[in-house]
């Protein structure tokens, strides 16, 4: 990730993965400034983030992934990509029934993102409920044999 922004510091795809392995990393404070980035480069309003900034640490990246569900609502059309990011907010905020939904659009448009679906720890608020197991058996991935 790093490697990519100072190939190409505009890099959206850069900054989100740079988020996600400060979330992966479980530091806190580097994760909230990587969320402020990708916010900022999306112009959140300043409301947004001094939401981000005012969060107590028990809340998380809550307010990015609020910021980020309304961002990805409000585009005319979504990719398949932009349905597993909206997935992916939705698991964190508990909206389980809008994250299922936006996981079924990403699959129907082929996201390669959808490969993640078993090991991206975002979405494991889902993987209790029935409907998780019925998508995985769909994706078809395959089984190791050993």
């Amino acid at each position: 990730c790093t490697r990519t922004l100072e190939l190409d510091p505009g890099s959206g795809s850069g900054r989100t993965c740079l988020l996600f392995v400060r979330i992966r990393q479980g530091d806190g404070l580097a994760a909230r400034e990587a969320a402020r980035t990708l916010m900022t480069a999306h112009d959140a309003t300043a409301a947004d983030l001094m939401a981000l900034d005012a969060a107590p640490p028990e809340e998380g990246l809550r307010p990015y992934w609020s910021w980020e569900s309304r961002r990805l609502e409000a585009l005319p059309e979504r990719s398949g990509h932009d349905a597993f990011l909206l997935a992916l907010a939705y698991a964190q905020l508990g909206r389980d029934d809008e994250a299922f939904r936006e996981l079924e659009a990403a699959m129907q448009g082929r996201t390669s993102w959808m490969l993640w679906l078993e090991i991206e720890p975002r979405l494991a608020p889902l993987r209790h409920d029935a409907r998780w197991s019925e998508l995985v058996r769909r994706m078809d991935f395959p089984r190791s044999t050993g």
